[in-house]
């Protein structure tokens, strides 16, 4: 099962917010992906970023690094996710074991 982000969207915008991030959330707006509800954009529906760091601008108005904006439910932040899953996927193919499955006798 996937993890569920719920969240809402700032409707408000820094100045600095990129061109490219604004056209797209208009482009949510527009097509009722997002809405404004009590001065809030939330999302309808999924939405499939190209990364999370357009996902975090998006969502938080500003130019954003998603690696470290994106928070787990214990604080860590994808970066950290990332690296951990890839020293994973790195110790199995150098042992060929799944360090976290049970090792049968």
């Amino acid at each position: 099962m996937p993890d569920i982000y719920t969240f809402t969207v700032s409707s408000d915008t820094a100045p600095s917010f990129p061109k490219g991030f604004n056209t797209l959330r208009e482009e949510l707006l527009e097509n009722e992906i997002l809405r404004e509800i009590d001065g809030k954009l939330v999302f309808q529906t999924d939405y499939l970023f190209s990364s999370p760091s357009s996902a975090a601008a998006v969502v938080m108005g500003r130019s954003a690094n998603g690696l470290v904006e994106w928070k787990d439910y214990s604080g860590r932040d994808l970066k950290s996710i990332e690296a951990k899953e890839i020293q994973k996927a790195n110790d199995q193919l150098n042992t060929g074991v799944d360090a976290d499955s049970p090792i049968l006798a």
